[in-house]
């Protein structure tokens, strides 16, 4: 009978399919063996309380590798069948072997459990440190890590190897990648995973690894949303998330603004790539940049806070306060009425974070000069070298990758090129909606940010102009101008934003 432990889904990438990925985790019964691969021991001991699962992240799936996909005594197919990456779990310490076991059924039999992780991707997912502890054998396909109370814990079969033999390490410390090392001979990808205690009247020997690995591994995937909110601007709100229960997922990250008493909660979603994010958490895409709401620059100090469901991200106080902007640029009309609201959705205008408060900018918005009108829906063409462009039927707008989120434009959705369109004047870095007597306008010209603190993580942007477009340029480049605005600037948050994006 299979038990089910987690109810949540995990997204698994590369070779694994989606299908095995959305099951709960289950697992098999301890002892029960694939069928005619030998004789388990039921136990349910767990001997290896509070220790940490043996891979970084999940999701990972325990099976035989002998005896499943890609095995030498398995059901045909491929190491990477999706059969190997699917729950339940299933034990296979005691399987067949020559190993003098003096706990299995048989007397001898594998000695540990095999692990595959989340995809059948060589040198990828790292094999971590259990416990604290000391280092004391490195082998050609071995690492033994032997904790103060004497429980040895064995990993075989990674590669690039980071410790060395009296090493002392922490829990959750890498120690290698999980591949396929054999001492020369090549074998599936997986960990084998070993745990080795001292036994009342057997002394030293291999203990049964299963019940303690489904004791971590449920640990492991219903941790806490971990993360920080770092700063708070007027040019950008800047800060990380992680969710190690789904961990090749960016998390949805509630943004919480609130003054004189009361609050406006947004969601942004954590996949804007940051460089640092790669050694420290493994994910690179795992930061959170919207620009600030241009709603909120009125002014007034706002206090922010971020949150993944539920549980607050750390950070010190953070406070927004910015004054109304400097408006420049040609008003560009959406239409009025229902016409307007769904050309706006259909950009995925926001007037939280793209409408400055009306009050704080009319006289502005009434000097402005009206061109012509704002297309009611979104297009994109990409040349052959890759360069992205708005069009805009009898002109294309250049624009970046950058720019491209802050817009919220897809580039998957881009079309085809045609070189016989004029190219024009870059696309702004960011949008900016405002109304005129009950008109929508998209405002065509870059924002000058407004002046203000950034709180007490913030850092002032006073100063900052994007610079300005030539409205006469119908001039054709070779390739879409790179922005030299500061990266915060760039990635806009989208309110109610569920996409997915994968490793």
């Amino acid at each position: 009978m299979k038990r089910a432990l987690f109810l949540g889904s995990l997204l698994a990438t590369g070779l694994v399919p989606a299908t095995a990925a959305a099951q709960a985790f289950t697992y098999d019964p301890v002892g029960q063996l694939v069928s005619g691969s030998g004789t388990g021991r039921e136990d349910q001991q767990v001997y290896a309380p509070g220790m940490r699962f043996p891979i970084e992240n999940g999701p990972a799936f325990a099976n035989s590798q002998v005896y499943g996909h890609g095995g030498y005594l398995g059901p045909g197919g491929g190491q990477c069948d999706e059969g190997n990456y699917s729950y339940p779990w299933q034990d296979n310490y005691c399987e067949t072997r020559q190993w003098d076991m003096p706990l299995c059924p048989a007397g001898n039999g594998h000695q540990g459990q095999d692990i595959r992780p989340g995809t059948c991707d060589d040198n990828t997912h790292w094999g971590v440190a259990t416990t604290d502890g000391v280092i004391t054998n490195v082998g050609s396909y071995s690492v033994y890590l032997t904790a103060d109370d004497g429980t040895r814990y064995d990993f075989l079969h990674m590669s690039n190897v980071q410790v060395s033999v009296g090493q002392e390490v922490k829990r959750g410390d890498r120690l290698g990648y999980v591949s396929n090392e054999f001492g020369g001979t090549a074998t599936t990808i997986h960990l084998h995973f070993n745990i080795r205690q001292s036994v009342q009247g057997l002394g030293s020997v291999y203990v049964p690894p299963y019940t303690s690995l489904i004791s971590a591994y449920q640990k492991l995937i219903d941790a806490p949303a971990t993360g920080a909110l770092e700063s708070a601007a007027c040019g950008g709100i800047r800060g990380w998330a992680f969710d190690p229960s789904d961990p090749e997922v960016s998390p949805t990250v509630t943004l919480r603004f609130g003054v004189d008493g009361t609050a406006e909660e947004q969601t942004v979603l954590a996949d804007s790539p940051r460089d640092d994010l790669c050694e420290n958490l493994g994910f690179c895409d795992r930061g959170f940049t919207p620009g600030a709401p241009l709603s909120l620059f009125d002014g007034r100090s706002y206090s922010v806070q971020a949150f993944v469901d539920g549980a607050q991200l750390d950070g010190d106080d953070v406070t927004l306060a910015c004054e109304a902007p400097e408006l420049e640029g040609v008003l560009r009309s959406l239409g009025s009425g229902d016409a307007a609201e769904d050309a706006a959705g259909a950009w995925r205008l926001s007037r939280f974070w793209d409408a400055p408060p009306a009050g704080e900018v009319e006289d502005q918005v009434a000097s402005l000069s009206e061109g012509e009108d704002w297309p009611q829906t979104p297009s994109l063409v990409q040349d052959d070298l890759g360069n992205l462009y708005l069009d805009e039927g009898d002109l294309l707008r250049p624009l970046d990758l950058a720019t491209a989120r802050a817009w919220r434009l897809e580039p998957a959705m881009a079309g085809t090129f045609n070189p016989e369109v004029p190219i024009g004047a870059p696309l702004p870095l960011r949008p900016v909606l405002l109304e005129k007597d009950g008109e929508l306008f998209v405002l065509d010209k870059p924002l000058r940010a407004g002046t203000g603190s950034g709180g007490a993580n913030g850092v002032d942007d006073d100063g900052v102009d994007p610079g300005t477009i030539d409205d006469g340029c119908s001039c054709r480049t070779a390739a879409a101008p790179r922005s030299n605005a500061p990266a915060w600037l760039w990635v806009l948050g989208l309110v109610g934003l569920a996409r997915r994006r994968r490793r």
